[in-house]
């Protein structure tokens, strides 16, 4: 009864009276929400919760004052003493609303330390009850034969039907390709040996010319013999 009294007079309070944040308006529409920790001429560093973000300052458009949940969340921690189950309870349920990830499993973390077995606290922090003990996913899968693979759990088996489907399309893709190597060369080899092939017609030896057929008529020596003309029924060529 004493931490709910307390609870809700803190949340009272800070309605009543917010803590200033820190809202930093950037070019392009963007925001950043939290509390400026530091300052320098060139760049803006501010707590955002996850971590520190520094924004140079040629980026920012403007700064505005607003209620931020981290500040709000870091003044009820304080307030709260580590055996007030309840109160971390209730401080990591509402650090969860305001998208405080760190700050809930943080609180969470201080009902855990009271409370090991607590359904919500180890739900928030991530764990798995396994044959009633509360582990990590990691734990959990590997405890019952599961590997990780390609961003997935999986049994063993189903990783090693993936690897080996992926193997036989790379063996089938290889051979296709080597048959398509090869068939090129051969077509590069006939059509190389097409071309020898006529180019021999004319570079071969002529040491018969009298068998090569003649088409027409010869040469005509004058003078000629009488009645040894062309297209006469005696011509005939010297």
């Amino acid at each position: 009864m004493v931490t709910k009294v307390t609870w809700h007079v803190v949340v009272l309070a800070l309605a009543a009276t917010p803590l200033l944040g820190d809202e930093l308006h950037l070019k392009g529409g963007g925001r950043v929400t939290g509390e400026i920790v530091q300052e320098t001429e060139t760049a803006v560093t501010v707590d955002i919760g996850a971590g520190k973000m520094t924004v140079p300052k040629s980026s920012v458009v403007r700064v505005d004052k607003s209620a931020s949940p981290l500040q709000q969340y870091r003044a009820e921690a304080a307030s709260l003493a580590p055996e007030d189950i309840e109160g971390w309870r209730k401080l990591g349920r509402w650090a969860e609303g305001q998208g405080l990830t760190v700050q809930a499993r943080e609180a969470f973390s201080k009902v855990k330390a009271n409370l090991p077995d607590d359904p919500e606290a180890n739900r928030v922090l991530g764990l798995i009850l396994l044959d009633g003990h509360w582990v990590t996913e990691k734990e959990s899968y590997t405890s019952r034969g599961y590997v990780w693979f390609e961003d997935e759990w999986m049994m063993p088996g189903e990783r090693q039907a993936i690897l080996d489907e992926r193997q036989s399309r790379e063996d089938a893709d290889r051979q296709a390709l080597d048959a398509q190597i090869e068939a090129d060369q051969a077509a590069q080899a006939e059509e190389e040996a097409r071309e020898d092939a006529e180019r021999n017609i004319w570079t071969g030896p002529l040491d018969n010319l009298d068998q090569i057929p003649a088409y027409g008529y010869g040469p005509v020596y004058w003078p000629a013999q009488p009645g040894n003309l062309p297209g006469s029924s005696t011509w005939r060529q010297e």
